[in-house]
């Protein structure tokens, strides 16, 4: 339990970080620019891992299409937060974009999978 919530408390500080970073890059930077630094460093850090524990034989069309289909989706809403952090200031923008976590326990609990209070 100590691992999870070291881990939870390390990727909270890394996404304050993040958004206060974007804040200030997004208004100097193109926002394009800025999402394809984030992935290209994201895609520095995970190809090692990937590499080392990859199961490619179990690669089908399938296992590629829906993650495929997840960075598009991820593109088009790191667009919409850029712009969100461009155009308003991070007391604002930070809480509405942290409420995904409400989100993803409500799917959750209407998907059917059992949703604890701890």
């Amino acid at each position: 339990m100590i691992a999870s919530l070291s881990l939870g408390l390390l990727a909270a500080v890394c996404w304050g970080i993040h958004d206060i970073c974007v804040r200030y890059i997004s208004q100097r930077t193109g926002i394009m620019a800025s999402i394809f630094t984030v992935l290209l460093l994201g895609a520095v850090v995970l190809k090692p891992i990937c590499l080392y524990y990859g199961n490619w034989n179990a690669l089908t069309q399938a296992a590629l299409l829906r993650p495929a289909l997840s960075g598009g989706l991820f593109v088009l809403t790191s667009i919409g937060l850029y712009n969100a952090f461009a155009i308003g200031p991070v007391r604002l923008v930070a809480p509405i974009i942290g409420s995904f976590s409400i989100l993803s326990v409500g799917l959750a609990f209407w998907s059917g999978s059992p949703v604890s209070p701890l």
